[in-house]
Formats: structure tokens, sequence, C-alpha cells
């Protein structure tokens, strides 16, 4: 009997889910909002709550919550048609929202899952509104924290990265309305087991498999081997480092928090004026937290800032380096008085001003300066290379296609862009080969950068990734051109 019950974990799962709702009061006595795709995870998620309602260990009325994001055709209908009829059999009211990724990516100049991500939220935001919820549960699981926490060290991550996908999270402009996600110490292991001893069907998406994504490889490919060849439990190892993180992570956010507030900052139409001399026994591993903290406040975008960014801003405060300033992304300088430290708002640069950039491929996107830039693929042998070598201006390149890793995009310079330029001996930074090739300082700040998953692939007008050049082996051919607008029309 102990041993049934040892191979049967997943009859224990509604109860551990009803221990976490009772623990940490996840739900209130409202409606609650269950975002559902069809997925295994998802679906278990709604089967649960369930349960648990029947049990009277959940109150509230049920509103299943589903988006068509219009990216697979009739897969994508039939994922909403399952989703109808199981927010029907669980005497759920169903909600179905639509929306054009792939449009919404190009009008956003975002990626596709970027795009879908919010998407998604906004629709569940609007529907936790219109029925006066207050809880949106979404289905992630422990083993999607573990592979989160994997991608971001891979990426490079701090202590809020490290700490993982929070239990509940405030999200909407009026702070009422809270992301729970009830499974998320449950592993993806134990939702199939729970959905098999159940016999409840459920929708696999194709895309989850694709290892053109950057979390499915880590998913299918990465994970799998490292519990292989190096340790058998990582997905427990990566949880035990997020639980920690997530701990310190509290600590120190109540710290930046109480520096913050020392600092009394002030703010003055378009601009931050914040206290140095409270400052001054600050610990300096606080620092460029606090200043990260003040950004925000300010109304910067995080997206495009960077750890070099903060640091640069701790180490002008350090060196009391009055009269200095910093040029910051998205709009936004740093100047240094003898007192005070001050965030203001500037024009943006070119590059800023267009931001982050997915290209299609094929496509064209919009660039500053009435320009835009065509993306081709060229199949075959490259007979007409020589040609193409002959006649082409800097503003035009070719890589091998197989070669570059999607997504592909376009964007200003940041600090810290490496590659290695063609013909060199090995990596170096872009600002460094940008002054190297006699740049001015004043113009390096519009200089348009594409990039893969990897990094740079071209300093457009200037020079192509090593790692991307055309060889014999090449059979599919990436052409980019930088082109004004009347001439792309042509």
């Amino acid at each position: 009997m102990a041993e049934a019950k040892k191979q049967r974990p997943e009859k224990n799962l509604e109860r551990r889910v009803a221990e976490v709702l009772a623990r940490h009061v996840l739900f209130d006595e409202r409606s609650y909002v269950v975002a559902v795709s069809g997925g295994p995870d998802s679906t278990a998620l709604a089967l649960v709550l369930k349960a648990c309602a029947e049990r009277g260990i959940l109150k509230g009325r049920m509103h299943i919550a589903h988006l068509n994001h219009r990216l697979r055709g009739r897969a994508a209908d039939a994922d909403a048609a399952f989703v109808r009829r199981l927010a029907k059999r669980l005497g759920a009211e169903f909600h179905l929202g639509e929306q054009d990724i792939r449009a919404l990516a190009a009008r956003r100049r975002v990626g596709i899952e970027e795009a879908g991500r919010a998407a998604r939220y906004e629709f569940l935001e609007q529907v936790a509104r219109r029925v006066g919820a207050r809880r949106i549960a979404l289905g992630h699981t422990a083993t999607d924290n573990a592979e989160t926490v994997l991608q971001r060290i891979l990426r490079g991550t701090g202590l809020t990265g490290l700490a993982g996908i929070p239990l509940r999270r405030v999200v909407g402009r009026e702070g009422r309305i809270e992301i729970v996600r009830p499974l998320l110490f449950t592993t993806r292991e134990q939702i199939l087991a729970y959905l098999r001893e159940r016999k409840a069907r459920h929708r696999l998406d194709a895309t989850n498999v694709s290892l053109g994504h950057f979390r499915n490889r880590v998913r299918h490919e990465l994970m799998p081997l490292l519990e292989a060849r190096y340790n058998r439990q990582v997905q427990q190892a990566l949880l035990r480092l997020a639980r920690i993180a997530a701990v310190e992570h509290g600590f120190v956010t109540g710290e930046v928090e109480r520096w913050v507030r020392r600092a009394r900052p002030r703010q003055k139409k378009d601009r931050l004026v914040i206290e140095l001399k409270a400052w001054h026994r600050m610990p300096e591993a606080l620092l460029p937290l606090v200043v990260r903290k003040l950004l925000v406040l300010a109304g910067a975008g995080l997206q495009a800032m960077s750890i070099e960014h903060y640091e640069g801003v701790a180490e002008l405060v350090r060196r009391r380096a009055a009269g200095r300033e910093l040029q910051l992304p998205g709009g936004f300088s740093v100047q240094l008085s003898r007192a005070q430290l001050i965030i203001a708002r500037r024009p943006p640069t070119q590059a800023e001003a267009m931001g982050d950039c997915i290209l299609a491929i094929p496509g064209e996107a919009q660039l500053p300066g009435d320009r835009v830039i065509r993306a081709e693929i060229v199949e075959g042998r490259l007979r007409f290379l020589k040609g193409f070598l002959a006649t082409k201006t800097p503003w035009e390149e070719m890589l091998d296609a197989d070669k570059v890793v999607p997504p592909v995009g376009i964007r200003g310079l940041r600090p810290g862009d490496r590659f290695h330029p063609l013909g060199a001996p090995g990596r170096k930074k872009v600002a460094d080969f940008l002054a190297d090739a006699g740049t001015p300082r004043s113009e390096r700040k519009d200089v348009l950068i594409v990039y893969d998953h990897n990094g740079p692939v071209w300093v457009a007008g200037m020079r192509m990734d090593e790692r991307a050049k055309i060889t014999r082996t090449t059979r599919r051919v990436l052409r980019l051109a930088v082109q004004t607008a009347v001439t792309s029309n042509q």
C-alpha cells in the first residue's frame, strides 16, 4: 500500500494546492479569473481549483479567460473551442479574447513572445476589472520556475532574477489586482500524472517544442543534459537557489527603500533631485541598487538599462565628481552637483527614439531619419557574391542566415556591446571599434546595431561579425540593406 502511494503522488496534488491557498491566502471571497491556454498546466489548474471549490476550500465565482493570439490558424481556434468546453463542464463563465500578435509586435516594435505576453496580461486585467475580480490565477509550476532561474543565470542577473517567479504579484495601475500562482510548488511531472489519473484531456502547442525559442532549448536540451551529466537534482537545486535569493532580495529591497527615503527625492517638473548628504554612510554595494530605484522614481524605463548604467552613476557619486554628466538610454541624463544628484529627462537620440525593433525576415522596419532596413533571404549558392561585393555600399551586408540565431533586431549602441569584427583577430567592445575607426564620440549615440540572440552581428554601415560571415558551406543568405524610405518603395 505504501509502495502504491509512493508511485502515485498525484493523488495528493489537490490537497497540496489547498494548503498553498490557505497558507498564503491567495484568494478572497469574490470571483476570480483563471487564465487557461488549454495546455496541461493551465488545464490542471482549472481542474484543481474546481476540486477545491467543491470541497468548500475555495469560494467565489470562477471565470476562465482565454486569449487567441491568431498565430497558429486552425490549431489556435481549436484551443479556444477546447477551453470553452472545459469552462462549460466546470460551470465557469468563459471569456474569449482575440489579438493579432504579429501586428501588435510590429506596431510596438518588439518580439512576438514579448508582444504575446503583454497582450495576455492586458486581456486578463480587463477581464478581472470587468467581473470585479481581485485575483488572476496562472498555471506556472515549480519546473517553470527552475527553468526561468536557469535562463536568467545564462543571460546574467542579480538577486531579483535569481529569486525566480513570485507566488503573487500586484498588477494594474490601481494596485488592486494580483497575479497568483497556486501551482508554483508543483512540478510538471506531477501535473501530467494528475491529468493522467483524472483522464483529463489537454491541448499541445507545437511552438512549445520548437528549438527556435531560447526557453525551449533550455527546457528540452540544457535541463536534461544537466540532469544526466552533472546533477540529477538540478531542478531542486535551482529552486533552493530561488528561495534563498528571494529571502535575501527581500532584505536588500528593504534596505534600498530605507536609503531612498533618507535621500528625500523631490520631483521638479522634468527632473528628480536627490540630496547626497544622507548617503555618506551607505554601504557601497547598495549604491547601484539605490540608483536603480531612483531611476524608476524618475520615470525611466529599465528595459534598456544595464548594471553598467547603475554602476556608472554610482561611480560619479563615489568620486563626488561635481559638474559631471552621464547620458542614459531612454532620454535621461544624470548630473552631479556638490550636494545633489539630478536625474533629468533629455531629448532622446535617434537610435533611442527607435527603441529595440525586432526585424521581420523577410520584411522591413522603419528607422530614424526617414530610413528603413530591409531584410530578405537568398537561397542557394552565391554565384553573384563577387558582383555584390564589388558594388555594395557600407549600408548593405550579407550574412550566413543559418549562423544567425533568432530573434533578429536592430537598436542603438549599448554599453558592453561586443562583437568580433570581420577580419580582426578577436572580439572587442563595439565602442572601442568605433573609436579605432575614428567615429566621433558625438556620433556614436546614433550608431545602429543589428543583433541576434548571441549579440551584435552587424554594426550598420561599418562592419559585420566574423561568426556570421559567408563561407563555401553557406546555403542561405540573409541580405540586409539600410535605405531611404523613398528608395525602398520604388
